[in-house]
């Protein structure tokens, strides 16, 4: 698991290829990675 600051999102990775992934797009591209994304349960239980 990975979690980026200030925001405290947090992400889950399988690969050096999702790692990769997360640092383009979330840290540089400011966009999160919605398919690796590690959601509260308070999230997941009320969707």
């Amino acid at each position: 698991m990975m979690m980026i600051m200030p925001e405290k999102v947090r992400y889950r990775y399988a690969s050096r290829e999702d790692i990769d992934k997360i640092l383009l797009m979330h840290v540089i591209q400011k966009k999160r990675v919605t398919e690796l994304l590690v959601l509260p349960k308070h999230i997941v239980e009320n969707t």
